[in-house]
């Protein structure tokens, strides 16, 4: 099981990458590390981590965030996560 933090890291990592079917794996894998570290569907689907994921698949079909602030957000927490900046509690 991958902690928060690895999840972290590789959601940052995938955003240099250019093979969609690579970053769709890595997504599955990443939502699967999300539930075992017991977080629920809405926890999940709102989640920062999330949201860089799916943007990433869009970016790779050409779809540009017309939200460029949430993503920044999302961006801004997640590294937060990764360099352990800020502890996050699936309680």
């Amino acid at each position: 099981m991958s902690s928060l933090k690895e999840i972290a890291r590789d959601t940052l990592h995938v955003q240099l990458a250019c093979n969609p079917v690579a970053v769709a794996n890595g997504f599955a894998r990443a939502m699967k590390s999300l539930r075992e570290q017991g977080m629920g569907d809405h926890e999940i689907l709102s989640s920062p981590i999330t949201t860089l994921w799916i943007s990433k698949l869009s970016s790779l079909n050409g779809w540009r965030s017309e939200w460029p602030t949430s993503l920044s957000r999302a961006f801004e927490f997640v590294e937060s996560i990764a360099e352990q900046k800020v502890e996050v509690s699936n309680d």
